[in-house]
């Protein structure tokens, strides 16, 4: 009951705040990749956890979540470090 309150409380704050902003509206052709993509992550993690345990599975959208971070991260960097910076 509680934590159906505050999330709640959250939603419409999030709601009220993403509202004052104006974001472009997404290309069709890029949601429908997007939910592609999702649905292909979906039906991975299913076939994934049919051969490990519940606990497992579990923690799995962690490590990709920290695996994709860290590869993303160093990703970044790379891009940054191309900058040209002149030291006058």
């Amino acid at each position: 009951m509680i934590t159906a309150k505050l999330l709640d409380i959250l939603t419409t704050f999030l709601f009220t705040v993403l509202g004052i902003l104006k974001f472009p509206h997404l290309p069709e052709s890029l949601i429908n990749g997007m939910y592609a993509i999702f649905q292909y992550v979906d039906y991975s993690r299913s076939i994934i956890a049919f051969f490990l345990p519940k606990g497992v599975t579990a923690l799995l959208p962690l490590f990709f979540t920290i695996f994709i971070g860290k590869h993303m991260y160093h990703f970044i960097m790379w891009i940054i470090k191309k900058i040209p910076v002149s030291i006058d």
